[in-house]
């Protein structure tokens, strides 16, 4: 759909985002914190005026219209992403100014791509699909301080009000967020130790090199999300932090990319391999470079996703732009690999998803037997965990995260999920040591709300 770049005068995006989420509703917040980088950590997308709804579960996807109020069940969701985004190797699809489709795409979506067994019932009612289309998107450079609007012309009428709506006073003091019961896991330790063991066991009988084995928190909460947003953003800065203000809101703090399209090229960045970056007043970044099982986990990921980029990219085309590096997210040593290749003309966006998700660094390798012992050894479904969050422009310019880090809600509960990749000298008590570590920052802004009460 034809789009218009306007100027805008915002320079504080979350302080717009705060007063814009008061008057309407299915707004998104796709926000870069943290040190600046160009590469990874640039541009925040505001979501403001919503025209088109994807969501469902299964094969029970819905498209709803905003301007007429129309819902109307999709044959494949695919070919609605596919005409919403649109790939290009034009110049222009360097630029993130375009309109476009912001929101999630759940783990279980899994199930559109691979023939994988069904072992775990849901015990949520919420979306595997959430994107929403927008008429009016809000991008802000960090490089240049400056934002500007990229509108469908029906809405080009409507800037002027958004613009006035960033001098508005802040809104009114919501009723304030509280935790309302301990975050506890909806596993035992038993079961989660035993889940290590069986991977392992797995791995050494030859099914597997790795998987990635994940458990489910939740508390109940009360109270407005953005004050655990704010919280959480000041706390944790990391280059991908979502707030999708759906029925059931998402709050996403990732340090990971998925991947991006910019002008016919793909490029992933897997994470595997985690450290605290302090222990008993120690610095751990060397123990984390001459880790081999860290080395290992990132190297398997690394060569899976090699493997699933070639499947969409021109022959000799892929390359590992960057491998193991270590890269410091707020108290936690990671390593980083870069994986990029030139996409085959005609490639689509649903055909990028067939090949990639879901993303390698949270299933394991082989990926589909990684996934099926997933599905045998977790205990709750993964929800939006572990899927892909992001943009997906009209002109082509995608830049997608790995939802981790995670927070999602009901009506009266949260839930938080975490884990690590498994190899053949994985120890359970370590790998669960490591859980706790990634689940450490949530669980202290967490732990402050429940102070507050």
């Amino acid at each position: 759909m034809p789009f218009t770049i306007i100027p805008s005068s915002i320079r504080e995006p979350f302080a717009f985002y705060k007063r814009l989420r008061v008057t309407t509703s299915h707004t998104c917040f796709l926000e870069s914190l943290g040190d600046l980088d160009s590469g990874s950590s640039r541009y925040t997308f505001v979501g403001a005026l919503p025209a088109e709804i994807l969501s469902g579960t299964g094969d029970q996807i819905v498209l709803t219209n905003l301007h007429d109020g129309k819902s109307a069940k999709v044959a494949s969701w695919l070919d609605v992403l596919d005409s919403w985004c649109r790939i290009s190797n034009a110049i222009d699809s360097a630029s993130p100014l375009q309109t476009g489709a912001i929101g999630y795409i759940g783990y279980d979506a899994k199930y559109e791509f691979e023939r994988l067994t069904r072992n775990i019932e849901s015990d949520i009612n919420l979306p595997d699909i959430y994107l929403v289309r927008y008429d009016a998107v809000l991008i802000h450079d960090r490089t240049t301080g400056k934002s500007r609007w990229a509108v469908t012309g029906r809405c080009e009428n409507r800037i002027r009000e958004l613009e006035q709506l960033a001098n508005q006073p802040a809104p009114a003091e919501t009723a304030p967020f509280t935790l309302q019961s301990e975050l506890n896991a909806d596993f035992t330790l038993d079961g989660y130790l035993d889940s290590v063991h069986k991977t392992t066991d797995y791995i050494r009988a030859g099914d597997i090199f790795q998987a990635n084995i994940t458990g489910r928190f939740s508390a109940r909460y009360h109270g407005n999300i953005v004050h655990l947003y704010e919280r959480l953003r000041q706390s944790t800065p990391n280059p991908f932090f979502a707030l999708f203000d759906f029925p059931q809101p998402v709050i996403s703090t990732s340090p990971e990319r998925f991947f991006t399209v910019r002008s016919g090229r793909i490029s992933a960045a897997p994470i595997k391999g985690t450290i605290e970056c302090v222990a008993d007043g120690v610095d751990q970044r060397a123990a984390l470079e001459r880790s081999d099982k860290d080395r290992a986990e990132n190297i398997m990921i690394t060569d899976l996703m090699r493997n699933d980029i070639g499947r969409v990219c021109l022959k000799d085309s892929v390359q590992v732009e960057a491998l193991c590096c270590l890269k410091r997210f707020n108290n936690l040593y990671h390593l980083e690999s870069i994986i990029s290749g030139t996409l085959r003309p005609g490639i689509r966006i649903s055909d990028i998803l067939r090949a990639l998700f879901p993303c390698g660094s949270v299933t394991g390798a082989p990926k589909i037997r990684a996934m099926d012992i997933i599905e045998e050894l977790e205990v709750t479904r993964r929800g939006p965990y572990t899927g892909a969050i992001g943009f997906f422009g009209s002109g082509g310019w995608i830049d997608t995260s790995v939802a981790i880090r995670i927070v999602y809600f009901d009506d009266t509960r949260l839930f938080v999920h975490a884990g690590g990749g498994i190899v053949a000298d994985s120890t359970p008590e370590a790998e669960y040591r490591e859980l706790l570590a990634k689940l450490s920052g949530i669980s202290r802004a967490l732990t402050g709300f429940k102070h507050d009460r």
